[in-house]
């Protein structure tokens, strides 16, 4: 099991790229992947981490969505 401390950092790092749009995709897609905080396991995060970054891409761009993979999946390792 994974901290849930994780998800706030997720999140943070999402807005630096969403801006606006950060709430809503991050609710979306922990909704989506049927992702529990209180059980959050590390396949769990991953799973939200590429649900983000593609949904993340169609707003800023392909690159930026890569980048932000990038950015989160380090968090995990």
């Amino acid at each position: 099991i994974v901290d849930p401390a994780i998800l706030q950092k997720i999140k943070a790092i999402l807005h630096e790229y969403a801006g606006d749009f950060t709430e809503r995709l991050f609710q979306n897609q922990l909704k989506n992947q049927n992702i529990k905080a209180d059980e959050l396991h590390e396949e769990d995060v991953r799973r939200v981490i590429l649900a983000l970054s593609k949904a993340t891409s169609m707003i800023v761009g392909r690159s930026k969505g890569r980048e932000l993979s990038k950015r989160l999946t380090d968090l995990v390792k």
